[in-house]
């Protein structure tokens, strides 16, 4: 039985514009690089990450990378609408999904391609155009409505006009026509709509609050209201996501972050596009992805060569992910043969003076990383990006 939404409460939009802004500044970003093998993925269509599996999906199908290197491609479909990471269909586990051209649900498996999980969720007669997912919280953006799960029970609502769902903390949020509306499953007393005209995007940064936006400005729930981050005036919002603290947002062809209350926006940035939206996806990091004109881009904030970990992420993470991960990643991850884990910025910044030593100083040595008899090496332009960003 399906069931229509029951809105229990309606806020109304607060009239006020900027209440946080301090002043529109300037962003600098840093390109990270994704894909240092540069393996063919076709025109992209979406993205997906968790942990440290990548999942590209475009015209030439689905390929997974995994801390930088490919593990698995699938050719097998070639036409996304969207991707995203989701709890399993038991609630145990977490899965990579993307949705395909037909509106089916597409498991990636890595090694092993993808499968169509439609029917695991209850979806098999419906056509899913979106999808977003955490724990205890999965919201499936259909063709006619919207289907929520729990991990236990699947519901399906009849609601016109729904345009982008998130999800975070048991809730979902979906823009609509006449707001963001918001439904915890489960419990479906607790629906609400809080009015936002014509919102177009949703998102939920990493401390659960919900941001919103129209193709005309941004805006955060406070008490009740949804407030206005940012004012675009002339200009278009063309996407939004979350990425840990952060919450990005591409306006006309650049692109802006919201931290702390505070707005800063690239300029001259040009992403690709025939002025439609673009998909922004966020990641564990706090990068953004960006999927624009059939592009995969990656992009750190930073504020130039000042931002020690933004230098990091663009110029070190790409070499780490290419070569050492294969024996300095996490404990229990099969490729931790080293026991000296090297997975993340903090780890790198703790060793900076014996990464020098061992990579840089001692090169050409018995001593240098990596072993000689590793079966693995650094081009002389990924040992110079290292040696730029830890030399004493």
């Amino acid at each position: 039985m399906r069931h229509s939404i029951n809105i229990l409460a309606v806020f109304f939009l607060a009239a006020c514009s900027g209440d946080d802004d301090g002043g529109v500044t300037t962003l600098t970003l840093m390109p990270v690089t994704w894909n240092p093998s540069s393996i063919e993925t076709g025109q992209v269509q979406a993205v997906a990450e968790y942990d440290t599996t990548v999942a590209v999906f475009g015209a030439a199908g689905v390929t997974t990378f995994v801390s930088g290197s490919v593990v698995g491609t699938d050719p097998t479909v070639t036409a996304w609408r969207s991707a995203g990471v989701i709890p399993s269909a038991s609630g145990l586990g977490t899965w990579i999904v993307g949705v395909d051209g037909q509106g089916r649900l597409q498991r990636v498996l890595g090694h092993d391609g993808v499968e169509n999980v439609s029917d695991r969720f209850g979806l098999a007669s419906d056509k899913v155009a979106g999808l977003a997912g955490s724990q205890r919280a999965t919201g499936f953006l259909l063709e006619q409505g919207l289907a929520t799960s729990d991990g236990t029970t699947v519901k399906h609502y009849t609601a016109p006009a729904l345009r982008a769902v998130a999800s975070a903390a048991g809730r979902v949020a979906i823009a609509a026509d006449d707001g963001v509306r918001i439904v915890t499953p489960g419990q479906e007393a607790a629906q609400e709509t809080v009015a936002l005209p014509d919102a177009a995007f949703v998102a939920y940064d990493a401390a659960g609050t919900l941001f919103s936006a129209t193709h005309h400005g941004v805006y955060r729930l406070d008490g009740g209201d949804m407030r206005s981050v940012y004012d675009a005036g002339a200009r278009t919002i063309r996407g939004l996501a979350s990425s840990g603290a952060n919450v990005w947002f591409a306006v006309d062809g650049d692109l802006a972050l919201v931290k702390d209350g505070h707005v800063a926006i690239s300029s001259g940035l040009g992403l690709a596009g025939d002025g439609h939206d673009v998909q922004l996806a966020g990641s564990p990091s706090g990068d953004v992805w960006v999927v624009a004109g059939g592009q995969l881009l990656r992009y750190a904030a930073g504020a130039g060569g000042t931002d020690d970990e933004a230098a990091w992420t663009a110029n070190v993470q790409p070499v780490y992910a290419t070569v050492c991960s294969h024996c300095h990643s996490a404990p229990g991850t099969g490729k931790d043969a080293s026991n000296v884990d090297l997975s993340t910025y903090a780890l790198w910044s703790a060793r900076r003076a014996a990464v020098y030593q061992r990579v840089v100083a001692q090169a050409g040595t018995p001593a240098a990383m990596p072993p000689s008899g590793s079966g693995f090496s650094l081009t002389d332009a990924q040992r110079a990006a290292i040696e730029a960003w830890s030399k004493p």
